[in-house]
C-alpha cells in the first residue's frame, strides 16, 4: 500500500515518502521567481493578472506566483500532493489562489496517474494503464475556468502531458495569448504521441516563439 503520511520539512508539509523532488523544486522555484519578475516587472500588472499553473505538486510553484501578486489557478491530481499544496498555500487560498485536485487535460473525465514511490514530482498520466502503482484521477480542461482577469501565463510541469493540457486551454490561448512556460524534457510522446511540446507548438501555434531556455524549461511568447 502506498505511503500517504506527510511531515514538516523546512517549514512545509511534505509527503514522507519523497526522497528526490524537494531540493530540486526549491532550486527551480528560486530561479523561476527571478525570471518571472523579468517578464512581469510591474506589480500593478501582476496584481491584475492570472497564472494558470500545473502540476501544483506540494505548492511551491503556485505559492511563488501568488506571492508575486498573481491570482493563481493551480492543478494537482495526486491526493497526497494536493493535501500538502493546500496546507502550504493556506494564506493565499480564496483571495489569491484556487486549487483543483485534477490534471489539466483536453477533456472532462477520469485518467490514470502512474505514481513514483520516492519522487512526488515524477507522477504522470499514462492512458490505459492498470496496476498497483497507478491511481484514477480527475481530468479538467483549463477552458472551463471562470477567469476574472487577463491570463498572463500558463506554466506547466506535467511530466509529458503538455500537449493535452494546452489543447484544453486553446480558447484561453486564442483570447489572452499568454506567456507559455513549459518543462519539456522529452516525455511528451508517452502521453500524447508527439515528440516534443515545442515541436507541436510550432505547428499548432506558429506565433509562439521560444524566448528563453533554462534547465529543462522553455519560455515562449506570442509574436502575432
Amino acid at each position: 500500500m502506498r505511503n500517504r503520511v506527510t511531515q514538516l520539512r523546512g517549514g512545509d508539509v511534505w509527503p514522507i515518502a519523497d526522497v528526490e523532488a524537494r531540493p530540486r523544486i526549491l532550486e527551480e522555484v528560486a530561479e523561476a521567481e527571478q525570471i518571472t519578475l523579468r517578464y512581469f516587472p510591474s506589480e500593478g500588472v501582476r496584481q491584475t493578472s492570472v497564472v494558470i499553473q500545473a502540476g501544483g505538486n506540494c505548492g511551491l510553484w503556485p505559492r511563488m506566483f501568488a506571492g508575486l501578486g498573481f491570482y493563481v489557478h493551480t492543478f494537482e491530481p495526486d491526493p497526497t500532493n494536493f493535501i500538502c499544496l493546500v496546507q502550504n498555500c493556506d494564506v493565499y487560498l480564496g483571495d489569491e489562489m484556487m486549487p483543483y485536485m485534477a490534471a489539466l487535460s483536453n477533456e472532462v473525465g477520469w485518467g490514470m496517474l502512474k505514481v513514483d514511490p520516492v519522487n512526488v514530482g515524477a507522477h504522470y498520466l499514462k492512458p490505459g494503464t492498470v496496476g498497483t502503482d497507478v491511481e484514477r484521477v480527475r481530468l479538467m480542461p483549463a477552458n472551463l475556468l471562470e477567469l476574472r482577469e487577463r491570463v498572463a501565463m500558463i506554466q506547466l510541469d506535467v511530466e509529458g502531458a503538455e500537449v493535452i493540457a494546452l489543447l484544453g486551454a486553446s480558447e484561453i490561448i486564442r483570447q489572452h495569448k499568454p506567456l507559455l512556460w513549459l518543462e519539456d524534457k522529452g516525455l511528451t510522446e508517452r502521453v500524447s504521441g508527439h515528440l516534443s511540446a515545442e515541436g507541436w507548438l510550432k505547428e499548432r501555434w506558429p506565433q509562439y516563439r521560444v524566448v528563453e531556455r533554462f534547465r529543462r524549461d522553455i519560455v515562449l511568447s506570442w509574436h502575432g
